[in-house]
Parts: structure tokens; sequence; C-alpha cells
């Protein structure tokens, strides 16, 4: 154990500044333990087995966790928001992606290359080198996993675990042999940190809590500050180097005869209590503000670990009511009085949601701008240019011009609001190139609209799951909201009509989302947002059928390859955010 975790461990007096409330007994059966009266929630009968299927999801913007709620055993695994293995914690040369300084003359030219031959060609067939290895990029990663032990093999009945979406929080309860249990667990955004409290009418005999760390993280240091807090310190890379995070978590316990709490090799142990409330927090070294030239792009921040306790002290500090409060206060204020889940679960409790989802199963800029040199109308376009995993490298794709083109809306929108400044030459040449750009608005031969400025649109990829081509009629306007004769359209040649048409045209050609490519969730959700924005409410409706009985798990996480094993299917949340944008 090193010096410096030893002296972490030592530190305890930090955390012992506040006075900590004794937790009064049975404190979740002094409350309203029921499914939410208004049916905004997810319920289930049992614990969950597996966390892409059944786990239930909280967080705060700060910190996530995926909950098992367990009777024996229960896992909650922890998620700091910024916890990142790769770039340039894990590599000092790590550099984005971008090439060296000394090698931009090379590119240069190598561009100029790949556009005349595009030019000349229509197409080119690989970019000609002009891209580099994203090197040690990285990904994600979890924090660890929280494990709450019982020891022994316990008879239950009644279970019932639900997540109140109406508070924000998740709630689980059942009876033992000569006992009632209850839980509660909530991320809290006012106090930064999450929580795992426990209920029950006669004192547990023993209750361990214990951190599981993630494989290939390195590093790792789990031990105990005092008989009461666990701290674990790591890096989150294989090679030493990684991003510094640390996970510091506590625990309270009732006020009962004979109540303790002891800790030893990274293990909580709690005796004879009736209530306990373990309560956790974390950070990392992540800093925005270190992403500079000047910083060399280390994104390095300080150690979190003083910030942490200070965190953890002050949740410390409050009772367990005042910490449910203050949460629900925010939590109703910033977000559940402006949304609610209806998927036929109100009034009926008789149902779970993962009964009710079999159910419905059953039921149903500038730079990048050239002159075209291959058509010759005189028109910028980008080049080199693709759309997502089809093969052609091209010019003019039409996702790429639509979102050029309401870029510089943006951009002139932003600097009339905000004022020009020294900006007015910009202004006037964004405006200059957004009259001369292509608007990546084509009618193609079978009255699709064209996915490139030349008409590549065969029977090889017309079930894609990828729509990018009507990225304008959604998620944006290019399509949507068409002024016939605007920038860079010729009067009378085109009109929104038939764009529109030949929108629900590509939409028929592209299929239902399942195709051999893939049979991914948001590719469902985004076919059933433009039937929705082109009106067509029956095609919308079973679009949006069709992604709920194809990709949506019991726990209404989406699967992207949903008839794979448990083990080997993935959870995508694209769909999950897509779903409400599609019904709004």
């Amino acid at each position: 154990m090193t010096m410096l975790f030893t002296a972490i461990l030592a530190s305890s007096l930090f955390l012992t500044a506040h006075a900590t409330p004794q937790l009064p007994t049975k404190t979740l059966f002094q409350s309203n333990f029921k499914l939410p009266a208004s049916g905004n929630a997810l319920w289930y009968r049992s614990p969950s087995a597996n966390w892409v299927f059944e786990s239930l999801p909280i967080g705060n913007g700060y910190m996530g966790a995926a909950v098992f709620g367990g009777v024996q055993n229960d896992t909650v695994l922890m998620n700091l928001d910024d916890l990142w293995a790769g770039g340039p914690f894990s590599s000092p040369t790590y550099n984005g992606a971008n090439w060296n300084a000394s090698y931009a003359p090379t590119v240069h030219e190598k561009l100029k290359a790949l556009r005349n031959t595009i030019f000349a060609n229509g197409t080119a067939p690989d970019l000609n080198g002009i891209t580099t290895d994203a090197g040690d990029y990285g990904t994600f990663s979890s924090a660890g996993n929280l494990v709450i032990a019982r020891g022994v093999g316990i008879d239950y009945s009644n279970y019932t675990r639900w997540l109140d979406m109406d508070q924000g929080i998740i709630r689980s309860t059942w009876k033992e042999t000569k006992n009632d249990v209850r839980r509660e667990y909530i991320c809290s955004y006012p106090e930064r940190l999450c929580s795992h409290m426990t209920s029950s009418t006669t004192p547990f005999p023993q209750v361990s809590y214990s951190i599981e760390t993630i494989q290939g993280h390195s590093n790792l240091q789990l031990g105990c500050q005092d008989n009461s807090t666990l701290v674990l310190r790591g890096n989150a890379g294989s090679n030493g180097a990684g991003m510094l995070y640390e996970i510091v978590g506590r625990v309270q316990v009732s006020k009962t005869t004979g109540a303790s709490t002891t800790c030893s090799a990274g293990v909580i142990t709690v005796s004879n209590a009736t209530d306990i409330w373990f309560t956790w927090t974390g950070g990392t070294e992540y800093n925005i503000d270190a992403g500079t030239a000047d910083q060399r792009y280390s994104f390095k921040g300080p150690d979190p670990h003083s910030s942490i306790l200070k965190r953890l002290s002050s949740a410390s500090s409050l009772s367990y009511s005042s910490f449910v409060q203050r949460h629900v206060k925010d939590y109703t204020t910033g977000t559940s009085q402006n949304f609610q889940l209806d998927i036929g679960q109100k009034p009926d409790w008789s149902r779970s949601t993962d009964q009710l989802i079999e159910d419905y199963k059953e039921q149903q800029l500038s730079d990048a701008l050239q002159l075209d040199r291959n058509t010759n109308d005189g028109s910028l376009v980008a080049v080199p240019c693709n759309s997502p995993e089809l093969p052609q490298t091209t010019f003019g794709c039409a996702h790429w011009q639509q979102l050029i083109w309401e870029l510089f809306n943006s951009v002139e929108k932003a600097l009339q609001i905000l004022g020009t400044g020294g900006e007015q030459s910009f202004l006037l040449e964004v405006q200059k190139k957004r009259l001369r750009l292509d608007r990546g608005l084509r009618i193609g031969a079978e009255s699709q609209v064209q996915e490139w400025k030349l008409d590549f649109d065969n029977s090889a990829h017309l079930d894609h799951r990828h729509l990018s081509h009507l990225t304008g009629l959604y998620p944006s306007y290019s399509i949507a909201s068409f002024v016939p004769g605007s920038d860079g359209i010729k009067p009378g040649s085109l009109t929104r009509q038939a764009l529109l048409t030949a929108s629900t045209t590509t939409l028929i050609q592209r299929g239902i989302g399942t195709a051999p490519d893939a049979d991914a969730g948001w590719g469902k959700i985004w076919r059933a947002a433009c039937w929705a924005q082109l009106g067509n409410s029956t095609r919308f409706y079973d679009q949006l059928s069709y992604a709920i009985s194809r990709n949506f798990a019991a726990n209404l996480f989406s699967l992207y390859n949903p008839f794979n094993t448990a083990e080997n299917t993935l959870f995508q949340m694209d769909a999950n955010g897509g779903f409400p944008a599609a019904v709004l």
C-alpha cells in the first residue's frame, strides 16, 4: 500500500468533524412505501438477474447506478460521469488522432489528390491516407460494483421492486419468515452522492458492504478509513497511467441494542442493526479546463480526494429524512413535473412492467467546401464525404450539405443576437458561401431522396439501418421546413411537398429497421420519428410498437442486438433517448 493511500486512510478526522445523526429504527416503515398513485413507475416481482435486461437505473448528473435489488446479495453498478479509460491519461503520445504539424503539408497534398480523383470519377476507392489511427482513444469505464451480502440463505415472499419516476427513487420490499424488509436507492443532485438504505422490523444478524473492482484497472487500492468508511482508488487503465479516480462510501446504522460496525480488508460488516444507510460519492482527476494547448491537452486536474471527503462529510450531517426531502424537492422541480411514462400501467397494478412489455409484444465549414468540379454547376460541396457504413467516398453527401447549410443559419442567427463585433467579415463570408452551397436536396430516379449528389442508390442498401439523407426531415429541418426558392434552390425547381413525398418513398425503401446489416433499436425509433414528422400516425405507431416489441428489455433498456444471448447482448441507449423525442 502506497504512502499516499496510507495517508488518505489516516485522514478520517475530516469525516468525523461533523456530528453524525443516529438513524431512527424502522426508518422506511415510517414513510409512504407504495407504488405511486400516478402509475409513473417501472415495477417487478423479482430481483434483477442481469443488468442489461433487468436492472433499474438512477443518477444525478455526476454519478449513476444500476440497481439489481437482490435479497440475500444485492449489487449496484457504480458510475462516474467523467471516468474514461484511454486518451491522454493512458498515453502521453495521444493527440486526439490529429496529424503532427510537420506532416500537415503532406496531408494537404493527399487531400488535393483525393478531391481531384472524386471530381474526375464521382467517387474514390479509399481516403488516400488522409486519416490517422485513433490511437489510445479509449472508452467510458465503470468505477466498480457495490456488493451488499447477508451471507445466509433466505426464504422470502411478496417481493416487489420499482423505480418511482415521480420521485426519482428505486424501492424494494419483501417478507421473510420473521421479518419485513424495505429498501430505497437514491442518487441525489443536491448532495452529489448516491445512497442505499435498508430498514427491517427485526435486526439483521450481519450485513457486509464491499466494492468489486473493475478488471483491467490498475493501481487498485481498497481499504478502511475507519470502521464505517471504505475508500477505493485506482487508475482507469491497465498500464498504471490511466485516469485517477476515487470512491468513498460510509455506513450509518440505527441505535439498536448491540448494533455495531467494523471494517477490515476493504469490507464493512454491520451487526444487529434494523436500519443501515450506506452513502457513496466519488470523482476523478479529469478537468475540462486543462484541455488547452497551454496544458498540452492533458485534461488533468487535481486529486479528487479532498473534494470527495467534503461532500460526504456534509451529507453525513443530514438526517435521512432531510436527505430524502432535499432530493425529492430538487427532482420534482426539475424533472417529474414535466415527464410521465404511460405504457398502459395505470391504474392496474396487477401486471408488472415486464408483463406489460410481454403483453405489448403480443399485441403487435468553410475550408472543407470546394467548387463542384464534377457537375460544374458552380455549387460548393463537402469533399470527401460518405454516408455512414456505406462504401461510397464521394462529394456532396446529402446530410453533410444539409447540416452545413443549417450551421451557417445558426451562425448568422447567433451573431445577430450577440452582435457581430469584430466578426462582421466572417458573417459576410458565411452568408456568401451559404448562397452558393449545394443544399443536398435531390429526388432520385426511384422517386427517393438522394443520399449523395450523384444517384448511387441501389437495391444493395435500400434496407440499410441508417437514414442519413433524411436528417433534414428529422431531427433537423432542411426538408421538414423547406422553403422553395431559398438559398441555392432555383425558383420552381423543387417544392416542400415533393421532398416530403420523396421522404415517404425513402422510408418505405429503407424498411422497418430489421435488416442484414443490423437490428438496432435506434434505427426503428428514428424511423418512427420520421413518420411522425410526416404526419403519418399509423406508420408512426406501427414503427414505435415494433421497436418496443423487438428491442426493449423488461427494464426498458434498449438492446442493439436483441436476439443474441444475454452475455453478448449490448445495451445501446440511443433508442432510450430517441423514444421520448419521437413521441414528442
